[in-house]
């Protein structure tokens, strides 16, 4: 397997690049975390670039979308060197882009069968261009339950089906989600998500 220097995030809020906070806080320029996030901590512990980040509000099909897009400007030398994480976020929002789509979640059986078809492409992508080095989490409930939980993961010897579980397990967590919650963690969460992300890695690359 080629050396990995780099590592690309494509999801929704959970992986979201730092300049789209402003969507949240209301800002005109650009706002970034005093502390390091999961993805820095994750990122400088194996010596990764950062090439991609995800959008907040976006779903899956927007998800497979910018996958594509990406893939479609680099060379495969690029993509060879790269480790993806893959955060599946609700089904309902749709591919168009979007400045914070603060709608309830929640799918129709036809948002259900969109997510068939971006799990089909997504899959498309991969064998395409030959994509081994990744790792993949649901973002919520309810698309962990009707995917069957089969992206669950453990941590401390407790099973978790998505990464809202996971981060609200935390003590330290504060609902509603106070200014140093970045992408829906909490400071102690931050760590252990970029452990968990480490462990998934580790066992890919030894």
């Amino acid at each position: 397997m080629p050396q990995i220097d780099k590592v690309a995030f494509f999801g929704d809020s959970y992986c979201f690049d730092t300049i789209t906070k402003k969507h949240h806080k209301g800002l005109d320029h650009a706002w970034y975390p005093p502390t390091p996030t999961y993805l820095d901590i994750f990122a400088e512990k194996h010596n990764l670039e950062i090439v991609h980040r995800g959008s907040p509000a976006h779903g899956p099909n927007w998800m497979v979308h910018e996958l594509r897009e990406w893939l479609k400007s680099k060379r495969q030398e690029e993509i060879n060197q790269t480790h993806f994480v893959f955060l599946w976020s609700d089904q309902s929002r749709k591919i168009m882009p979007n400045t914070g789509d603060l709608r309830p979640r929640g799918s129709s059986g036809e948002d259900y069968r969109q997510l068939q078809t971006c799990r089909d492409a997504w899959k498309f992508y991969l064998k395409q261009y030959n994509i081994t080095s990744y790792q993949q989490y649901h973002c919520f409930f309810h698309t962990a339950k009707y995917e069957n939980n089969f992206l669950k993961f453990e941590w401390e010897g407790e099973e978790h089906n998505c990464l809202q579980q996971f981060a609200q397990t935390h003590d330290d967590y504060v609902m509603g989600e106070g200014d140093d919650h970045y992408n829906h963690f909490s400071p102690k969460g931050q760590y252990n998500m970029a452990s968990i992300l480490s462990r998934r890695f580790e066992e890919i690359h030894g």
